[in-house]
């Protein structure tokens, strides 16, 4: 009988600590998701969470010099989704 379940791998994340929302829009500066992506985002599937970080690059692109580190998200997000799960 097992006991414990084994870890699951953590949820791939765009997240890159820098979590401040925009007032217009509601999307973090930081990976340009919205509050609600945020909230859901442990809840989502793998392939949910693959959806969104496709479309977070255009997001960003157009927050403009709103957004907080646009190469380190830019960056992040690709190695994310390079990734094979």
């Amino acid at each position: 009988m097992t006991l414990f379940a084994a870890p699951a791998a953590p949820a791939s994340s765009p997240c890159i600590d820098i979590c401040d929302l925009d007032a217009p829009n509601g999307s973090c500066l930081g990976c340009a998701r919205t509050s609600r992506e945020i909230a859901c985002w442990g809840a989502l599937n793998e392939a949910d969470r693959r959806e969104i970080m496709a479309e977070l690059p255009a997001r960003i692109a157009a927050l403009g010099p709103r957004a907080a580190a646009p190469d380190e998200a830019l960056k992040q997000i690709e190695s994310v989704l390079n990734k094979k799960f």
